[in-house]
């Protein structure tokens, strides 16, 4: 993390010292890792129907997706590539 426009203080008070950093970390953007996968929650959303709708499209085999445990990760290139197509 990179710290712009630092100030510190030091304060003291007999035999005290206090250390005081104020920082403005407003301008730094964290980078994004860029989504690989979709929900089906999401799919949903993007095609306006409901889960059991988009669940039913998952299985039908349009575009890829894998099981983690009870979870289903839908591949966002499969499926934006479908939707492009459709």
């Amino acid at each position: 993390m990179t710290l712009l426009n630092v100030c510190i203080l030091l304060l003291s008070h007999g035999k005290e010292l206090l250390l005081l950093v104020i920082s403005d970390t407003s301008n730094t953007a964290t980078p994004k890792k860029e989504k690989k996968t979709y929900t089906v929650e999401e799919i949903a959303e993007q095609l306006c129907v409901s889960k059991k709708v988009a669940y039913a499209l998952v299985k039908s085999g349009q575009f890829a997706y894998v099981r983690a445990g009870r979870a289903i990760r839908v591949s966002k290139d499969s499926f934006d590539k479908w939707l492009n197509q459709n």
